[in-house]
């Protein structure tokens, strides 16, 4: 009797064994699909049974959203978890009574941020889970913050969104530095939810398949892996000396504040303006980041068409390719403008500025909020281009006395 393992020829076994042998792989927990007229066994892992659907989070936005590593993270789980046996879906119009589970990514980059921190959204009965509590453990182990939120639920799978957010610093070696470690926890945490009280034996879930195919790789294989992979080097070094010297890639950029001032008598001053940002490199910039730093903290109240970020889907401008504009980046703009003297904003959209393209975030206005107490204000803006790790501050700044 041939036995396999998924698609896998393992091994063949007499038949006067096979009763047994039926027997301690259903006790181990595997799936086992018996032929007799075949002449073949075939061993399923023992969550074979079990569906996940797996997507990116679709219900935000944001333009410091790293959509290539939530593909790479969900590419890592859905192989994780498929080498076990899991079965998985990307497709939300799947019958739901067909799913165990619904698992969303959303990874972001944040200025400022110390710490990565990893935001898990579930119902409250899993708070205290033993899955939950797999992931605690390790996000230990990794210095990650972990932060766990509650999902209202109304379908009859479960649901559980992910957002992973990390320091802008971060971003080209967020993947080795940390994302394959969270992609690696994520799956050890599902593995432990998906098995469920139903503890079965942990070999029935061990990608044995992944083992016997490696251990059966023969020296001929690996000799043909060789010469292909000496071919392509030689063919690599070829096209690189045939490429012609490609200039050198500079990014750079300037800003400036273009403005009135309004002085009415026994009015308080009104600064009506924009500011305009200038790509003076040769490459294309992308997704500014926008800080205007207000000295004395609280001195000016800040107005413009720039959007919160609740208010996006609503009162943005509405195109083909999604709402259009300016968006602060964190809903309490207020209070960090109050405390901080920091009003944040970056575009809700992508937006890309070619070499010696011009943008403007207009229509920008400012109100002087208390004479009495204050002598002098200053305003400046500072841009950032995480892709390219540039950061500039305008050419001018505002400037005011008023005693």
């Amino acid at each position: 009797m041939e036995v396999f393992l998924g698609n896998t020829n393992c091994y063949s076994i007499p038949d006067e064994t096979v009763p047994a042998f039926y027997y301690c792989c259903r006790a181990w927990g595997f799936q086992v699909d018996m032929d007799v007229t075949a002449g073949r066994i075939t061993l399923l892992p023992g969550l074979s049974n079990k569906r996940i659907l797996l997507l990116r989070d679709q219900h935000l936005q944001s333009s410091l959203r790293m959509e290539r590593y939530e593909e790479q993270m969900l590419q890592f789980i859905q192989n994780s978890l498929k080498s076990s046996g899991v079965q998985y879906s990307q497709s939300e119009q799947e019958k739901v009574e067909a799913l165990d589970l619904s698992l969303s990514i959303f990874i972001s980059q944040l200025p400022y941020l110390q710490d990565t921190t990893l935001e898990i959204y579930c119902s409250p009965a899993e708070f205290a889970a033993e899955w939950i509590n797999e992931i605690k453990s390790e996000c230990e182990k990794h210095t990650i913050k972990l932060v766990i939120h509650e999902i209202d639920e109304k379908e009859t799978y479960q649901k559980v969104a992910c957002h992973i957010l990390y320091p802008m610093e971060m971003e080209a070696s967020f993947w080795e530095k940390v994302g394959k470690s969270l992609a690696a926890i994520l799956s050890l945490g599902l593995l432990h939810k998906l098995q469920g009280d139903n503890r079965q034996s942990l070999l029935s879930i061990f990608p044995l398949e992944h083992w016997l195919k490696a251990f059966t790789t023969t020296m001929a294989n690996k000799e043909i892996a060789l010469i292909e992979e000496t071919a392509q080097e030689i063919m690599d070094t070829q096209v690189q000396r045939n490429q012609p010297a490609q200039k050198n890639i500079l990014a750079r950029a300037e800003s400036f504040f273009d403005y009135h001032l309004f002085l009415m008598k026994n009015k308080t001053p009104k600064i009506f303006g924009g500011l305009s940002l200038k790509n003076t490199g040769n490459v294309l910039l992308r997704n500014p980041i926008i800080c205007f730093r207000i000295s004395p903290p609280g001195s000016v109240s800040f107005n413009g068409q720039i959007l919160p970020p609740n208010a996006i889907q609503t009162q943005g401008i509405q195109t083909s390719d999604g709402p259009k504009g300016w968006r602060y980046m964190y809903d309490h703009w207020q209070e960090d403008a109050q405390e901080k003297g920091e009003i944040w904003i970056c575009p809700i959209n992508e937006l890309t500025i070619a070499p010696d393209e011009n943008i403007s975030l207009s229509n920008i206005q400012m109100k002087v909020n208390d004479m009495e107490h204050v002598n002098s204000i200053k305003i400046e803006a500072y841009t950032f281009f995480s892709e390219h790790k540039l950061e500039i501050v305008s050419n001018n700044k505002i400037s005011l006395l008023l005693n």
